[in-house]
């Protein structure tokens, strides 16, 4: 939603306030560049947006789940990512937990606060729930950290866990992408 927004026809610079109101996490994952995803739910929020000759900024967005509706994500590419683990490893444990949690998760909220640097978009995406079933792996007691074990009766964690994932987007070479304005340039230099 754009509330008194005026833009003239020339205009080369300029900022809006985007206010969003339930935008599907999944589309906005995707767009995010994020394969393997899928989840329901919507987010709200705001987007202050800033463009110029050079390029476009995001500054201090964030987007957010309804409050009190959770919904549920499952990350497909989570599972590949661990499976590259070596056996055993701390590496194993710590990723391990996370990649499995991440495999089929019930959150209770999601955050996500985006931010420019650069050429990027920073996203922050902070994520509050539960997996959807018992995870393979234990807390060492020795070391501190998780291990991977066999499942059976009274093994396992099951428990709330809190999140970040943090993404990085090429935002302006991804906006060219998106807009065509690549494949005109290519087009362009092939005929040079």
């Amino acid at each position: 939603q754009l509330y008194r927004t005026r833009l003239g026809p020339k205009s080369t610079e300029g900022s809006v306030r985007l206010y969003c109101d339930s935008l599907a996490l999944e589309q906005v994952l995707r767009a995010c560049g994020l394969k393997g995803f899928s989840a329901n739910g919507q987010l709200n929020g705001r987007l202050p947006i800033q463009w110029s000759k050079q390029n476009i900024r995001v500054d201090q967005g964030l987007l957010f789940t309804t409050p009190g509706k959770g919904g549920t994500f499952a990350f497909g590419a989570a599972e590949v990512a661990a499976k590259i683990l070596p056996p055993g490893s701390l590496a194993e444990g710590q990723i391990g937990l996370v990649t499995a949690a991440l495999a089929s998760f019930e959150y209770d909220w999601i955050t996500m606060t985006l931010n420019s640097e650069g050429e990027n978009l920073k996203i922050a995406m902070q994520v509050a729930g539960q997996p959807t079933h018992v995870l393979p792996y234990e807390c060492d007691s020795r070391t501190g950290s998780y291990v991977k074990v066999e499942l059976r009766p009274g093994r396992g964690i099951r428990q709330p866990m809190t999140f970040t994932l943090n993404l990085n987007i090429p935002l302006n070479q991804m906006l060219c992408y998106a807009s065509g304005v690549n494949k005109q340039w290519n087009l362009f230099k092939g005929q040079r």
